[in-house]
């Protein structure tokens, strides 16, 4: 099997680009601690996403992956999501458990908050 050029990779990457359809909140975490007690804030960012609520994806080689995880989200290479944060899509809240770097997208294992109260 030959090696993929520059050229088509570059052309993937806009196709998935392209197929981001939804919009989802990224609610980035910043810790804080103070006389022993841990404090979450959030800086909010509307960013471009495609959610799957089958918690599964196709790896670049054609395999389906199944995640341990309630949904799963594909967002830009260069969108930065990292363990700990939430998102809001489709009027539910998630916190990102694991994300993995593709070719074109990376794709983010969410497991769904319940709601307090």
């Amino acid at each position: 099997m030959r090696k993929i050029s520059t050229t088509e990779l570059a052309r993937m990457k806009t196709i998935a680009l392209a197929s981001l359809n939804d919009s989802c909140t990224l609610h980035t975490v910043t810790l804080s601690y103070a006389n022993g007690e841990e404090t979450k804030s959030f800086a909010d960012t509307t960013v471009a996403c495609g959610l799957n609520p089958k918690p599964e994806y196709r790896n670049e080689n054609g395999q389906l992956i199944v995640l341990t995880a309630d949904a799963a989200l594909a967002v830009a290479l260069t969108q930065s999501v990292k363990i700990q944060d939430e998102i809001t899509i489709r009027s539910k809240r998630y916190q990102v458990d694991g994300v993995i770097p593709g070719y074109t997208v990376q794709v983010v294992a969410l497991k769904e908050m319940v709601p307090s109260g």
